[in-house]
């Protein structure tokens, strides 16, 4: 405690407490001031204030650094308040000083730190945006060359081959965004989208991606959604995608025998509002009851021996659980060990507008269907959903009941079965054969057969037909494989349901490039330095029939070719890339917009396409001046989609 230890005045009391702080002895300073403490570092502000305060007889606290008698330096907190007597006379200042050099080197060193994290953030962040670019630009060439052979003339095996080849590309490019998207994750930066799309679809689309993992080791594959009757929802389907990819292939990599299982279902719910409730069953190896906590933890498995045997980074399920909780669900786990696994998970989506149930486009109800399956599950599902439909449906387990349930059907019934589906593994028998024996009975009539092959073993579809097979579709067999077959196998019956009664079959397709003339005069400026991706987008846009084309490699280029020729014959569109040596598309689409408020000038349509995809990139796009925004790899569909939305066209 001192009193008057302040600038300008005597000291008069002093207490031990000050010379510990100082090392200044009482006696050494009492009749002194407190400048002895002040040195080079000393705040003159500070020490303004403390003057203002002992002039207007205010209490004041600083923080300054002062001086102890050995010259070290120390931060002191500082407090000096009036006294008066009972004659409201002021009698002295009292000056209580505490030594907080250890708080303060504490905040600087959190300061310090929080500057180090945000650094260390911002380098993350440019790393993961030059990955993002370096790896999606190649992608973008993958998959705009599979997408071109797929539209060449192929057989059906190549066709289905290629369609295997585009979806694996696909599902590598959710697993890029799996590991570029983990800071986002972490940071609880993810966005979702709100698109409407068809769920059944989109669950076909994404088993045959998985299947020919499945089928390389064995293992059945199995998808049931019967219990998804209206198929329309909104939500982000490449989200909820991302979800599958990760617990399917989790799946399909710890189960050596048996199957896996993909059992959907959509609960509706109070509002507008829905819940999608999807198992991911499995007969694996299982996980213990002690090391199931570990699951959802990031980088973490079961154990290192799991992780040598089996690979990951232990991401994917990290990941599952973030998207589930940020689309207001939840997963879980229920596993036996050596006897497999049951991931569960909720995620809420919204309610479509369209009403239309699925159903089959022709009418089946009371056509008589013989399933020859030993797998009961896959046989279960099938005769679910066909039943549904009102087809009678009876299940056969071995190829010798199947033949006997077959001559004792026709015995009783004068005629065979309407279709017979065959599975090409059977426990006694295979598909084949079996067709062979049912066609070698010499009955005056054979029921339609139907072989579900694998894609080890997809051969011609001339093949099929020399064995008495009157279509085949590779398992797992979807809504659309279904309704494919009951096409080819009654096309008497191919008349609709009741006109009162909604439908809607997943092989419906939206406006496509055939179904579109464009406007003559169309001219589209590409900037685009990768030559491969020129390549691409010139020959897609030539096959949605827009062929005039020019390429920009940079943005200086784009700036040139605008004027030289946009007076005389104006472009349509600019699809900018975002990130081009010499000046990139941000820089040139600036330029743009400030020649065009110059010149007075209509504004051009500017479209960015960006490797980066990460967030904030579409804002900047937009803040630079651009009118829309594509991803790479670019999809085919949404090009098109933004061209139908930007450029004048009709339809045929």
């Amino acid at each position: 405690m001192a009193d008057a230890k302040v600038p300008g005045l005597p000291l008069v009391f002093l207490n031990s407490e000050f010379e510990k702080i100082t090392g200044y002895k009482k006696e050494d300073m009492i009749g002194k001031n407190c400048r002895v403490l002040q040195g080079p570092n000393t705040d003159k502000k500070s020490i303004s204030v403390i003057k203002n305060a002992i002039k207007t007889l205010k209490t004041q606290r600083v923080e300054i650094v002062n001086y102890k008698k050995d010259g070290t330096a120390f931060w002191n907190s500082l407090q000096i308040s009036p006294v008066f007597d009972e004659h409201s006379k002021l009698t002295a200042f009292v000056g209580i000083q505490q030594d907080i050099t250890k708080r303060i080197a504490a905040n600087h060193s959190l300061i310090e730190a929080k500057a180090l994290a945000e650094q260390a953030n911002i380098a993350k962040s440019e790393f993961l945006a030059s990955m993002s670019h370096e790896i999606r630009t190649p992608m973008n060439g993958v998959l705009g060359m599979l997408n071109f052979i797929l539209d060449s003339p192929l057989n059906e095996k190549q066709q289905y081959q290629t369609r295997i080849a585009l979806n694996s590309a696909n599902s590598l490019l959710n697993i890029i965004n799996d590991i570029l998207d983990f800071s986002k994750v972490d940071a609880g930066k993810l966005e979702l989208e709100e698109l409407e799309f068809n769920l059944h679809a989109m669950l076909g689309d994404f088993l045959e991606t998985v299947a020919a993992q499945a089928y390389s080791k064995g293992i059945e594959l199995i998808l049931d959604i019967t219990d998804i009757k209206y198929p329309f929802v909104i939500g982000d389907p490449g989200r909820l995608r991302q979800i599958l990819t990760n617990l399917v292939n989790n799946a399909l990599k710890f189960t050596h025998v048996g199957e896996v299982q993909i059992i959907a279902k959509l609960i509706p719910t109070n509002g507008n509002e829905i819940r999608f409730n999807c198992q991911v069953k499995d007969t694996g190896i299982g996980i213990p009851v002690d090391q199931q906590a570990k699951l959802f933890k990031s980088f973490s498995q079961v154990d290192s021996s799991t992780t040598r045997k089996y690979g990951g980074t232990g991401l994917g399920l990290a990941i599952v659980k973030k998207l589930c909780n940020l689309m207001q669900g939840e997963v879980e786990v229920k596993s036996d060990e050596n006897k497999g696994s049951n991931f569960i998970f909720d995620i809420t989506l919204k309610k479509s507008k369209k009403t239309e149930k699925i159903m089959p486009p022709i009418d089946i109800t009371g056509i008589n269907i013989q399933i020859a399956c030993s797998n009961k599950s896959q046989a279960n599902v099938l005769q679910k959903q066909l039943t549904q439909w009102g087809a009678i449906v009876t299940i056969s387990s071995s190829a010798k009941i199947a033949l006997n349930t077959y001559e004792q059907f026709y015995t009783q019934h004068a005629h065979p079965f309407d279709i017979v589906i065959i599975d090409t593994k059977l426990s006694d028998s295979n598909g084949l054969t079996l067709g062979k024996t049912i066609n070698d009975l010499n009955l005056l009539s054979t029921a339609n057969l139907v072989l579900m092959t694998t894609i080890d073993q997809f051969e011609t579809n001339e093949h099929y037909k020399q064995n008495g097979f009157t279509a085949y579709f590779p398992k797992p067999m979807t809504t659309k494989d279904i309704f494919n077959l009951l096409t080819k196998c009654l096309p008497e019956r191919n008349t609709l349901h009741s006109e009162n009664t909604q439908t809607c079959t997943i092989t419906e397709k939206p406006l496509g490039p055939n179904d579109i003339v464009w406007r003559e005069d169309i001219r589209i400026l590409l900037a685009e330095d990768n030559q491969i991706n020129q390549i691409v987008a010139a020959t897609t846009l030539k096959k949605m029939g827009i062929s005039v084309v020019d390429i920009a490699t940079n943005g200086k280029e784009v700036l040139d070719y605008l004027d030289q020729k946009n007076t005389i014959e104006p472009y349509s569109l600019i699809l900018m890339d975002c990130q081009m040596p010499v000046m990139d598309g941000y820089q040139a689409t600036t330029l743009i917009r400030n020649n065009e408020a110059r010149d007075k000038a209509n504004a051009i349509t500017i479209i960015a396409m960006t490797a980066n995809a990460m967030t904030g990139d579409k804002t900047k796009c937009l803040d630079s001046g651009m009118d829309d925004y594509i991803s790479k790899p670019i999809a085919q569909d949404i090009l098109f989609e933004k061209l139908l939305k930007w450029l004048p066209h009709s339809v045929k």
